[in-house]
């Protein structure tokens, strides 16, 4: 009977969640025609250091980092029309994943990095797409005789905000990532466009016209569309937020120059510009920074705190196979205000923290509730350490639903035997 639990649970503790990021440092990708077509760059956050990373001779834009830093998506011509690629976050490693006579562009990585959300006009006009990272499993999203186009993650995972032009003119819209719930969230008769989800999911910063035909300005708002806040008054978009969401990087053709890329605090306030080149400077999109606080989507399992078992609960954080040369160190874990009582590694899953808690300790929580266990950490990987938070929401029930075998001592138990005894 025992071995039965053991292999259930071996099942259920097979998790993945977010991809770290690799040795990648906080960058500013871009696009320019300094070298006579478009062509993908990086640079640091102050405009040092732009080093080029497309060494095709065709067009590639509309580059985008993975939200792990260890990637790139972009578009490019290279095959004759516009296709999606992908690219490590030197420029090696260049990968083409969609196949399709139309042309396929504005790619989207989402928070999980699991999807891929772009615009594709394969069916005759364009609308919104998803697909696996490596190309496969292609879903159509919108079904509209309009044009929908920029697609946008929330950090959540869970909704993408679009233009699309089906009432006349761009508008901003919001669809569910399984093509539920669609809304429009602007109402203007100017062209909103290219919005930008902030990374605590608050705000969407946009371009949009409504101050003049030929007059380019960044906005932002509420999700819902209200809170309407104008932020720049030269001629400007492209807005893209940075990890920590303290500031946004946009491009400008302010003074009616060349486009060139600046920065700016979420309030508008403080804007710097960092390239300066009398080629195009464009399409910017902010990379994490992977030495600072990463944000780790924590998954814990098992879903639930069973307060009728005897002793404990065992919860569990495990690292993706990519890095299974990685460390990962918890260092602090708390349920209802209770630390846990061990740490632990299992000897037949190396990737994978265990966390133990004892039930008695676990105070003021109701059967039936949710209760978060906020989570943070280091991951070693090839000579850099990154710090991570991160939390979950399990269920508390009380009723028995089996109850290990009791033990005195939780410290004098190895990682096998509470991982066959105390997970319930």
């Amino acid at each position: 009977m025992k071995k039965w639990r053991f292999c259930i649970l071996i099942i259920l503790f097979v998790v993945m969640w977010t991809v770290l990021p690799s040795a990648a440092m906080e960058k500013i990708v871009f696009c320019s025609t300094r070298d006579g077509n478009w062509q993908i760059y990086t640079m640091n956050p102050d405009g040092s250091e732009q080093t080029r990373i497309s060494l095709n001779p065709a067009h590639n834009s509309d580059a985008r980092w993975s939200p792990d830093g260890s990637k790139i998506v972009f578009k490019s011509q290279r095959d004759g029309n516009f296709e999606i690629y992908t690219m490590n976050n030197d420029g090696s490693g260049v990968t083409r994943i969609t196949t399709n006579p139309a042309d396929d562009m504005y790619p989207a990585w989402s928070p999980d990095v699991s999807k891929i959300a772009f615009s594709s006009n394969r069916d005759g006009n364009y609308d919104i797409f998803l697909m696996n990272t490596d190309g496969s499993n292609l879903i159509r999203l919108t079904n509209n005789p309009a044009d929908d186009n920029e697609p946008a993650w929330s950090p959540d995972n869970k909704k993408i905000v679009f233009k699309s032009n089906r009432d006349g003119n761009d508008e901003i819209y919001i669809i569910n990532a399984d093509g539920t719930g669609e809304s429009r969230i602007t109402t203007n008769q100017a062209d909103d466009f290219q919005p930008a989800w902030s990374p605590d999911g608050s705000k969407i910063a946009f371009t949009t016209n409504r101050d003049g035909t030929w007059t380019f300005n960044i906005y932002s708002m509420n999700t819902d569309g209200t809170g309407l806040s104008r932020l720049t008054l030269e001629n400007d978009g492209e807005p893209a937020w940075s990890p920590d969401g303290s500031k946004i990087v946009f491009q400008s053709w302010r003074n009616n120059a060349i486009p060139q890329i600046y920065t700016m605090n979420p309030d508008g306030s403080e804007q710097t510009r960092i390239t300066f080149n009398p080629a195009a400077d464009a399409n910017p999109s902010w990379g994490p920074d992977a030495l600072t606080n990463v944000p780790l989507n924590i998954k814990i399992v098992p879903k639930t705190i069973n307060l009728g078992s005897k002793g404990y609960f065992l919860a569990f954080v495990r690292l993706p196979e990519a890095y299974k040369d990685a460390s990962i160190d918890i260092k602090t874990v708390s349920c209802s205000g209770a630390p846990a009582v061990r740490m632990m590694k299992m000897k037949i899953f190396p990737r994978m923290v265990g966390f133990v808690f004892k039930t008695s300790e676990l105070k003021g929580i109701e059967s039936g509730k949710r209760v978060i266990l906020p989570v943070t950490g280091e991951l070693k990987n090839k000579g850099i350490t990154y710090t991570f938070t991160g939390a979950d929401s399990v269920k508390v029930i009380s009723k028995l639903t089996w109850q290990p075998d009791d033990i005195k001592d939780v410290s004098k138990e190895s990682d096998d035997q509470l991982f066959k005894k105390y997970s319930v």
